[in-house]
């Protein structure tokens, strides 16, 4: 029985064969994605990206929301908007 990176080993190599890459070993950041390996996984984190976003809007120094607001909180059209997107929240 393989190993079971041994058909990733195989793609890699094949890929190389074909398109002349370099494997430069793991990736930590891939297209403003930051990567964090474990053991066992590969987590990745937009947190750049939402940040960049949040400066590029002024949002900085915004305070941060808890959603939902309420438990079991039921989000309805507004009867006077008629649009689909804009919810009533009910009482503020």
């Amino acid at each position: 029985m393989a190993a079971p990176e041994q058909p990733y080993v195989e793609f890699d190599e094949a890929f190389d064969r074909k398109f002349g890459t370099n494997d430069i070993g793991r990736v930590s950041n891939i297209l403003q994605v930051s990567v964090t390996w474990t053991a066992s996984s590969a987590l990745i984190c937009q947190e750049w990206q939402i940040l960049e976003l949040a400066r590029d809007h002024g949002f900085l120094d915004s305070a941060p929301v808890f959603t939902p607001t309420e438990p079991g909180l039921q989000l309805s059209p507004r009867a006077d908007e008629g649009k689909v997107l804009s919810f009533d929240l009910g009482p503020t």
